[in-house]
């Protein structure tokens, strides 16, 4: 009897321990971030703000901030039109006012201009499926960072994009991309479009971007264009470029 008491207590404390272990793992699973920015989909959009010349300089940030208060999230998409697609994504709870200051600190690169959610919702959709056709996926937070879009149609914007510089991939190496990756994005889009079907620009110390032949072969030498920039000069034929 004293037995057969012990193990029903045992198996009592066993289930009493699992069910405390899944409590704290809904708990754990409630507060990441796929949920939280879940929670804020189901609210308001504060700010839908897209910065000026996307399809001029071919990069622009897109905010997006969105939610009750208490439960608001900011989602931040870094796109490049000529090339990567979604390049960057960042997510990140903030209050009203903090959502301002970090939206004031990012209109020092351009300025932003609203625009509507569906709007915002169909370019980021359009902009990953070109990107894809060219080889480049999107960075994996950008899963969880698109829900904040959660209820938005985007089918219900007419607006159609054409991606590329003048409708042609073109890369452009942005200030945190080192060689290795330049390197290697050059030699994939070599690989998947050919070497006369994308284009190459660099970005000299003076802001003028510059529009680089490359060679026919694939030696390293013709993938350290940007360093030479970098230096003041280039390795490859080129040509400026408005």
């Amino acid at each position: 009897m004293a037995k057969n008491m012990a193990h029903r207590r045992y198996q009592k404390a066993a289930r009493r321990k699992a069910v405390l272990a899944e409590r704290r793992r809904i708990a754990v699973l409630d507060m990441s971030l796929p949920a939280r920015i879940r929670r804020a989909a189901a609210g308001p959009f504060r700010h839908c703000l897209l910065q000026e010349g996307l399809f001029e300089s071919g990069v622009a940030r897109l905010v997006v901030v969105r939610g009750a208060p208490g439960e608001t999230m900011l989602c931040s998409f870094l796109l490049d039109a000529f090339c990567l697609g979604v390049k960057d994504v960042d997510a990140q709870a903030v209050i009203p006012d903090e959502a301002a200051q970090v939206i004031e600190a990012m209109s020092d690169d351009a300025p932003f201009r609203a625009v509507r959610p569906a709007y915002a919702c169909k370019l980021v959709r359009d902009l990953i499926a070109w990107a894809g056709s060219i080889g480049f996926p999107p960075p994996p937070l950008l899963a969880a960072a698109q829900q904040i879009f959660g209820g938005v149609n985007p089918d219900s914007c007419a607006d159609v994009f054409t991606f590329g510089r003048a409708g042609r991939p073109t890369y452009v190496p942005g200030p945190a991309d080192t060689l290795a990756m330049t390197n290697d994005r050059l030699r994939q889009l070599r690989e998947r479009l050919g070497k006369d079907g994308f284009d190459f620009m660099v970005m000299m110390p003076s802001g003028l971007r510059l529009e680089v032949e490359l060679a026919d072969d694939e030696t390293d030498d013709v993938f350290d264009i940007q360093a030479a920039a970098q230096r003041g000069c280039v390795s490859a034929p080129s040509r400026h470029s408005a």
